[in-house]
């Protein structure tokens, strides 16, 4: 889709470092041969050692990964349902960084979610390789075809299986770009959308109102947040939102919100969709659809305003209807027994935070720390969180759990005294549906 511009009325970082490659290539290079490797002391696999050889005729997907990498340890379910779905055509590789400083147990780690997710999967441990194929950030993936090329190196987004189905099928989906320390980001990779307004430059006084809207198609992801940002600009713009957060902001100010927020467990997260298809609020990170640039100027300074407009915008690009309602929605209420209150209350002494994947310990520490960290390693946040335990005071709090495993976290703190219950209250929801006819 090209951008939308609606009538106009005219009055009068991050940095990057590129590493000194070796004098042979010896990285992953789409479209040449995958370099030569080993893995060895390869666990849970037909064989103790994995080479590029040994899965020639079969596609080949190694999924590198570390410790601290919550969208890793959250993906291995689904990696694991795709390789028992593809096992013919495909073998799914987990390859650990088992550097010492930041990963030495990762190997524990890895166990302990093995045997709670029920993984099936090939696992091995090797931080030369992640060295040796200049891999600098993780989920990240490469993709070897059965004639042992390299048919893509992206981050994550390709466990599904009509992705997959792609791939054997000879389809040629196309993939996003990761980049290793040896590469060269492309010129352009990080152009901001022309239509951005930067905060050191000012909004042209002569332009009274304007919007655009286009899909998005790469470069860098800037914007959004809030519409109080720019509000006194009489400016909202925002890059790379899927439909979902460009209501949420249109209608509550914010794209989204977590726990503390005044909204949250008060206003339902995400729209609720009553039409008869939702394509267009399907995104795709990966592949960038479902995407959209956005940049609102309007007469008069003020967060109303833009919103008003910004409702109005998305009325006519999309034709949807959108109102706020109260329904009664889902939610986790957490409460405490006696013994738990009591068991849980802070001896006192120096505040201590220390966490790993399947670890906590904290002392001295208020309740909050603990439900922002089970949030934001959850994979069940479709739910939010009241918190009914009437513990104010500090606390503290040892467990082991795989903390991406909501059910393994729950088990662990109902043995502490603290237990979830899924229950309906009254929430705020912004419904979207299909106009009537």
């Amino acid at each position: 889709m090209k951008a939308i511009m609606m009538a106009t009325l005219v009055v009068a970082g991050s940095f990057y470092c590129l590493a000194q490659p070796p004098a042979t290539p010896a990285w992953p290079v789409t479209g040449e041969p995958v370099p030569a490797f080993t893995l060895s002391n390869v666990k849970y696999h037909t064989s103790k050692t994995i080479t590029p050889t040994d899965s020639r005729g079969k596609w080949l997907i190694l999924d590198f990964w570390s410790k601290g990498c919550v969208a890793c340890v959250k993906s291995f379910p689904k990696v694991n349902e795709m390789q028992q779905a593809f096992k013919e055509n495909i073998t799914f590789v987990l390859v650990g960084n088992n550097e010492q400083q930041y990963n030495k147990d990762i190997e524990h780690v890895y166990e302990t979610y093995r045997k709670r997710m029920g993984l099936q999967l090939a696992v091995a441990f090797d931080s030369t390789l992640f060295e040796r194929f200049g891999i600098n950030a993780v989920p990240h993936v490469i993709v070897v075809d059965p004639a042992g090329k390299v048919y893509a190196i992206t981050s994550s987004g390709l466990f599904e299986k009509e992705t997959l189905q792609a791939l054997i099928d000879n389809k040629k989906p196309a993939y996003y770009k990761s980049y290793s320390n040896f590469e060269k980001m492309p010129e352009g990779t990080h152009k901001v959308w022309e239509y951005f307004i930067t905060e050191g430059q000012q909004v042209p006084e002569d332009i009274r109102y304007r919007s655009v809207l286009s899909q998005y198609n790469g470069g860098a992801n800037v914007g959004g947040g809030t519409l109080a940002t720019d509000a006194d600009r009489r400016l909202y713009q925002c890059v790379r939102f899927n439909l979902a957060q460009l209501y949420n902001t249109a209608y509550y100010g914010v794209s989204s919100w977590m726990y503390g927020h005044p909204l949250y467990a008060r206003t339902w997260p995400r729209p609720v969709l009553e039409m008869r298809d939702t394509t267009k609020f399907k995104a795709d990170y990966t592949f960038s659809t479902g995407l959209y640039n956005y940049s609102l100027i309007v007469p008069q300074p003020g967060i109303g305003n833009i919103q008003v407009a910004m409702q109005a915008d998305l009325q006519r690009y999309f034709g949807y209807e959108a109102f706020i309602e109260t329904r009664m929605m889902p939610c986790w209420k957490l409460t405490a027994t006696p013994e738990g209150m009591k068991r849980l209350t802070t001896k006192g002494g120096p505040v201590k935070y220390e966490e790993s994947p399947d670890r906590l310990l904290y002392t001295n520490q208020p309740l909050e720390v603990l439900i922002r960290n089970i949030e934001y390693y959850s994979s069940q946040w479709a739910y939010p969180i009241i918190d009914e335990t009437g513990i104010t005071q500090r606390i503290d709090i040892e467990l082991e759990a795989a903390k991406a495993d909501f059910e393994d976290m729950r088990k662990a703190l109902e043995a502490l005294g603290l237990k979830f219950e899924l229950v309906r209250r009254p929430m705020k929801v912004l419904v979207i549906r299909d106009p009537m006819r």
